[in-house]
């Protein structure tokens, strides 16, 4: 009987075949050309490989000598040990720093030169000078408000800017400044809007509605209702809250959860955000017939809208009805939460309720999440549902 084996030869970037078995393992492609990995070694820089002697550092697609050069960036330098690396360029920590930018650095001149933002101004010594942003002001004549806007002292004693409005300032004395009211982390005008769980509602205070907890939508108490977070108009009618939005997946049995998930359940939300739990679960009984649950929790990630991902050092504070079952199960775990609500500031406690659903953040459950919010309309086309509701 005899044996077949079949052996390939090794296919490199250029798709040219070498007269080397696939299943050598000394060999390696560098590009399109192979190399031994026992005398040899493939350096890269710059969008190009290159086969070089194994006895010496990369640097690049180069060589060089770790005793005696500075490799920064895919640049060489000599050294005597006393420069560091600063972006493609190197600096002596005696006399100089390294000013970091976004893109590049740079290295610049102690006490002469000042680095904002990754541009570098000369100063000279002079202590006046002083950073706003990637510019420069002199503290004697101008002022550096919160948003990196400069504005002119309009008095030699003023040393702070107190708001006209959301977006510009004006000069002041220190004990005229107050403080902003925020809405997550936008400024907003407590006499006239309504921020309701970090959503900012322009006008709407002045208007005379309210917030309709927990949610983020708002109510004209004169001819709506808030029923445990939806606008119901008044003629409706209020049924005390089902099994059903947040608390949903955990009345489900184990065996039915991924069906109720693939068929059921509304998972069409603005954020599908991963939830780790930082601090166990601290129960709130402020009637023996309402409970509510606290959750301090950070962002991992947001499967349907990668751009709105808080800090994940950032924290936040759920209020969640306890009334779910198996919520003590939920303990220094991970959990997916489906919402409307944009969590922006660990300022403000953010009010959950039916309008929003907590899953385990299993693959295959998140998997079939982000498969049926394809098929979820718009949410123009859901607002103007609706609106022919009554219910905006």
């Amino acid at each position: 009987m005899e044996l077949c084996l079949t052996v390939r030869n090794k296919r490199c970037e250029d798709s040219t075949l070498w007269n080397i078995s696939s299943n050598d393992r000394h060999f390696r492609c560098c590009g399109s050309e192979v190399y031994d990995r026992r005398t040899k070694q493939c350096c890269s820089g710059s969008g190009e490989k290159k086969i070089q002697p194994k006895n010496g550092q990369c640097c690049g697609t180069g060589l060089y000598d770790s005793s005696q050069e500075l490799c920064c960036k895919t640049q060489v330098f000599p050294s005597d040990g006393r420069l560091y690396c600063c972006g493609k360029g190197t600096y002596d920590p005696s006399h100089q720093e390294c000013c970091h930018g976004t893109n590049f650095s740079t290295a610049m001149q102690q006490g002469q030169q000042i680095c904002c933002d990754g541009t570098v101004y000369t100063t000279n010594y002079n202590s006046k000078l002083h950073c706003c942003g990637n510019n420069v002001y002199y503290s004697t004549t101008h002022l550096c408000c919160e948003n990196g806007s400069m504005i002119e002292k309009t008095s030699p004693d003023h040393t702070s800017c107190c708001k006209k409005n959301a977006t510009s300032f004006y000069s002041c004395k220190k004990q005229e400044k107050t403080k902003s009211d925020f809405c997550g982390k936008q400024s907003y005008d407590k006499k006239s809007d309504l921020c309701c769980n970090n959503e900012i509602h322009r006008g709407a205070h002045k208007m005379g509605k309210r917030c309709c907890n927990p949610g983020t939508l708002t109510y004209d108490p004169r001819n709506q209702i808030c029923c445990h977070g939806e606008v119901k108009r008044i003629a409706e009618s209020c049924n005390s809250p089902s099994p059903s939005g947040l608390c949903s997946i955990w009345s489900q049995p184990k065996t039915q959860r991924i069906g109720f998930i693939n068929s059921t359940a509304d998972v069409c939300r603005k954020n599908g955000y991963i939830l780790k739990i930082e601090n166990p679960i601290r129960v709130s009984n402020l009637s023996p017939q309402l409970h509510f649950s606290y959750l301090d929790v950070t962002v991992k990630a947001n499967i349907y809208n990668s751009t709105n991902v808080p800090s994940k050092k950032e924290q936040h504070t759920l209020l969640i009805p306890s009334n779910c079952t198996n919520m003590d199960k939920l303990k220094k775990k991970s959990f997916l939460l489906l919402t409307d609500i944009a969590l922006r500031s660990s300022q403000n406690i953010v009010h959950l309720g039916d309008s929003d659903l907590i899953f385990p953040p299993r693959r295959k459950i998140v998997q079939i999440v982000k498969r049926r919010s394809k098929s979820c309309s718009s949410y123009i086309v859901r607002n103007i549902h609706q609106i022919l509701r009554g219910r905006l």
